[in-house]
């Protein structure tokens, strides 16, 4: 599915999906990952559903609406601790859907 993430500096970037990032110290090896993306502009999204979400769980979420098949979301944030979820009906009851899957939303 595309996802449209509005960042708080007010881009829009069209995710891609998550680069692994492993680095090494004092011999202990962690493991990170960051969003990879592109910027670019929000499609229109118009009749379609709206769902809040809470911020908390957000990249757990994004990791899996991304390879959640076809589809366009677009996301942008309403308060400090939500998300507003925008776009066709069916694409937001997949992404409800999911999010109840990760017990983000009940």
């Amino acid at each position: 599915m595309k996802v449209y993430l509005k960042t708080r500096a007010g881009k829009w970037i069209l995710v891609k999906g998550w680069l692994k990032q492993v680095s090494t110290r004092s011999g202990k090896r962690t493991q990170g990952y960051a969003l990879l993306g592109e910027e670019t502009d929000p499609p229109e999204v118009e009749g379609g559903e709206e769902l809040v979400i809470p911020a908390s769980g957000f990249s757990r979420l994004l990791s899996k609406v991304v390879n959640a098949g076809e589809g366009v979301v677009v996301v942008e944030q309403v308060d400090t601790e939500h998300l507003r979820v925008r776009g066709k009906s069916e694409d937001v009851r997949r992404v409800a859907q999911i999010a109840r899957e990760l017990k983000i939303v009940e």
